[in-house]
């Protein structure tokens, strides 16, 4: 009932447009087209740092002289590390988000292999 009682304020478009118009221009959008793929880039990062890399640690990276891999318990602080203690991944860019990275990454290894 309130939608027939509220005039329209936006003036009539003239012709009919295209649903696919619009896909169009935000396709050619280079500014969107680059958040888009540095999105995919990080997402896929970070879910290869949650899945894959504690697997290659515990599988295939030995550890002291019994040649077995990192233990579970390694391995769930090493992500905690990498992670933060608050759970998040850094906020920094760039080359010092790398850095940070790198040395949460040694920091991680150093404490699990108990050094």
């Amino acid at each position: 009932m309130i939608y027939w009682a509220i005039a329209e304020t936006l003036p009539e478009q003239p012709g009919e447009s295209n649903f696919f118009e619009g896909w169009g221009v935000a396709l050619r959008d280079l500014n969107l087209l680059t958040y888009v793929a540095v999105n995919i880039f990080f997402t896929s990062y970070l879910a290869q740092m949650q899945s894959t890399l504690p697997v290659y640690f515990n599988q295939f990276v030995s550890v002291g002289a019994s040649g077995a891999g990192f233990s579970e318990a390694a391995l769930s602080i090493f992500v905690y590390r990498l992670r933060g203690a608050d759970g998040a991944v850094s906020a920094a860019a760039g080359s010092t988000a790398q850095a940070v990275a790198t040395a949460k990454g040694a920091n991680a290894i150093s404490l699990c292999l108990g050094n």
